[in-house]
């Protein structure tokens, strides 16, 4: 199971690429549009990057980092998945 904080740092790198890229690529196109169509336009932009480029490239790039380590406890909070539970009560 990955730790949540490792999913939150590569989260928070994919954002940051993509708003920088998006800023300098869309922005221009944009000039004289109404904000909240630009504003609409950038975040459908920023979703469908995220979703289909970014984080499935940095979650390859970064695939053996994000595994937790054999017994890696740190998030004991996450529910367990039922499949892998395991009852002795016979």
């Amino acid at each position: 199971m990955t730790p949540r904080r490792k999913e939150a740092i590569l989260t928070w790198v994919g954002v940051n690429a993509t708003a920088v890229a998006l800023t300098f690529t869309l922005n221009p196109l944009m000039t004289g549009w109404p904000w909240f169509v630009g504003f609409l336009a950038f975040n459908t932009a920023m979703v469908a990057g995220l979703t289909w480029c970014v984080m499935p490239a940095l979650t390859r790039l970064f695939g053996h980092w994000l595994e937790a380590p054999h017994g890696d406890r740190t998030d004991e909070h996450r529910r367990p998945d039922p499949a892998q539970r395991q009852d002795h009560h016979e």
